[in-house]
């Protein structure tokens, strides 16, 4: 978003350059592959991919019709964004277009050929190709036009369109990227931040058995004096009645809280509903209140239900257009989280935010590890080293800095190191479908595993962490997808000693679900075990078990996607490791005290662990684990 003023009828009016695509009605002139929708092309999801189908005619091309005449600087088209098939984006016109005096598309006022040596722009993620103007042109609607001749299957491969263009202060969503929250938990994952990300194939909605009085809150950093607010029920057709009976209300600030209500409109006390259709929007203006101020710094969205349905307000989007007051405003508007990685693994935090009032280009990030500035770590993301157990616990944060503002750090995130990534897993049955047990294991949540039919009793997954740890805790993560959550229950999961090498006896223990019941298999979903089960157990060592305890075991008992297990390594004499090689073996030399083995062993290996130094032999100080797996 960049500023400027302009000239119009003898007075200066103040104007910003923003993305205008995303209020415009998209089309195409012939059939998009698979059933997508051209409204992917301006929904701000960089990462949905659409393209033409087969036999496409000569011509193929895509429209956006803006609405009205824009003074357009620059477009921007986003490529499909995962590597795959960059040349079905080549060899085209984009070009913009007044009307015809009907409203349709008309005279050509500017364009430009793309690619016609048969290049393209490739498909990576974060490639975008923009193409500026020489100078700005006055147009209601962009093409986007296959110049091939015949057209290529899939051509006008992309993911997203954005029109850069002047609009005066008052028509600048000051929504975008804001701080949202909610009063009640939310369906599943879903993240309040989705209604402000001008994304509307991200949607939230409330879970089951809220409470009256649920709401969304979005605190826009500064006092809008506001044009018009529009709120995006879902987009996809489904379930338009989850959204009906509810306010959206103005409030003033209070000491950065949300202050005394200025303005509100009750929609749909009725029961029914806008719909959910690509493009519907509700359209707020001052006149639904006449007596109220249309000004504030605070949005809020409640239910008026009592009692609230399960799902409730469902909203892919809100916008809030208007013109804001006072200084500019840092707002972060997503803290960084914490991650997990497994040895060897990297891991990635974000932080999103932006400048309420001002210019989010020149906002800049400093990441810092620990309290120490991290060099060369100055975007909104940053991703670690792959790392090894000396690592879990460190701390990230990120300094934002605004040309004139204090600079705002955000909320520190923790590195977890899971203990279980990649560790050996057993399992004593046969695993349904050919899946292996090494899934529960392998760092993908998405995954399923889970035993086969007609079990015998004692059926157990049993997995080898390698060396003894200290636990923390143990989370096991369900089925995600929503499926069959009762396959996992009456389940004991255990951890034990090690024996020469093999399951040694249990020192801790807990049952779950001895009832019946299981927890669910909704995205999140995860169960989570601490010392405290088990009061008198021993919470620590390099063996975790889960068996099921039924009799007879259910067919596919003991379904789950991950499990994950955090702690730190039982202190132990410094470990003194040497490697040699001999003809068909090799042979791995340790000292540990005055303690020392070998082994010769058959065939390639290689290590897996501590990937900054893998053939390191000789820590100085502690322990260092290594994990030692066969190719």
């Amino acid at each position: 978003m960049v500023g400027l003023a302009v000239w119009a009828g003898g007075f200066l009016v103040q104007a910003e350059i923003v993305n205008v695509a995303p209020e415009a009605t998209p089309a195409a002139n012939a059939p998009l592959w698979g059933g997508r929708s051209i409204w992917q092309l301006n929904n701000g999801a960089t990462w949905d991919t659409f393209h033409g189908d087969t036999a496409l005619p000569a011509g193929f091309a895509y429209f956006l019709d803006l609405g009205q005449p824009y003074s357009i600087h620059e477009l921007r088209l986003y490529p499909r964004q995962d590597g795959c098939c960059p040349d079905r984006l080549s060899n085209l016109r984009v070009s913009v277009h007044q009307d015809d005096g009907a409203g349709a598309i008309g005279v050509e006022v500017w364009g430009a050929d793309l690619f016609t040596d048969g290049s393209n722009p490739g498909s990576a993620p974060g490639t975008v190709v923009k193409v500026t103007l020489p100078s700005a042109q006055t147009g209601r609607w962009v093409q986007i036009k296959s110049l091939a001749d015949p057209v290529p299957n899939d051509a006008l491969q992309m993911t997203e369109l954005e029109v850069m263009a002047e609009v005066p202060a008052a028509e600048v969503n000051r929504a975008l990227g804001t701080v949202v929250t909610a009063n009640q938990p939310l369906y599943g994952s879903f993240d309040p931040a989705n209604l402000v990300d001008v994304n509307r194939t991200t949607l939230v909605h409330g879970s089951t058995a809220i409470n009256p009085g649920f709401a969304y809150t979005i605190h826009l950093g500064v006092t809008v004096t506001f044009s018009r607010i529009l709120v995006y029920p879902r987009q996809d057709g489904m379930v338009p009645e989850r959204l009906t009976n509810y306010r959206v209300s103005i409030h003033r600030d209070h000491q950065g809280q949300i202050g005394d209500e200025v303005w509100k409109a009750d929609l749909h006390t009725d029961g029914s509903n806008a719909g959910a259709e690509p493009g519907t929007r509700e359209v707020l203006t001052a006149e639904l209140d006449p007596q109220g101020q249309f000004k504030g710094q605070w949005i809020r969205i409640l239910s008026l239900d009592d009692p609230v349905a399960d799902y409730a307000l469902q909203i892919a989007d809100v916008k809030a257009f208007g013109v804001p007051e006072g200084a500019a405003t840092l707002l972060i508007s997503k803290q960084p989280a914490d991650a997990t990685a497994g040895l060897g693994q990297i891991a990635t935090f974000a932080v999103l935010a932006t400048v309420a009032g001002g210019d989010s280009a020149l906002l800049t990030y400093q990441w810092q590890e620990n309290g120490v500035n991290i060099r060369d770590a100055t975007n909104a993301t940053y991703t670690t080293p792959p790392v090894v157990l000396e690592d879990a616990g460190k701390k990230y944060r990120c300094v934002l800095s605004y040309p004139g503002s204090a600079s705002l750090p955000s909320d520190e995130a923790r590195l977890r190191i899971n203990l279980a990534y990649q560790a050996l897993a057993y399992a004593n049955q046969p695993i349904y479908g050919g899946w292996s047990i090494g899934q529960i294991v392998n760092g993908a949540r998405g995954d399923i595993v889970h035993g086969a039919a007609i079990l015998s009793p004692g059926f157990r997954y049993e997995v080898n962490l390698g060396a003894p740890f200290k636990l923390d805790e143990i989370d096991i993560f369900p089925r995600q997808d929503g499926c069959c959550p009762d396959r996992f229950s009456n389940v004991r999961v255990s951890v034990h000693n090690d024996s020469n090498g093999q399951i040694g006896d249990a020192v801790w223990s807990v049952d779950l679900f001895t009832d019946g019941s299981n927890a669910g298999s909704g995205p999140g979903v995860v169960v989570k075990l601490t010392a405290d089960l088990d009061p008198t157990g021993k919470f620590e060592g390099p063996w975790v078990r889960l068996a099921a305890l039924a009799d007879p075991v259910p067919d596919y008992a003991l379904q789950m996607s991950e499990l994950e297990v955090y702690g730190r390594l039982v202190e132990t004499p410094p470990l003194r490791l040497s490697i040699s090689r001999e003809a068909g073996a090799v042979v791995f030399t340790w000292q540990a005290g005055n303690l020392e083995s070998a082994a010769r062993v058959e065939g390639p290996w290689s290590p897996v662990t501590d990937a900054r130094s893998p053939w390191s032999v000789a820590p100085t100080g502690g322990a260092r684990f290594y994990r030692l797996r066969g190719q």
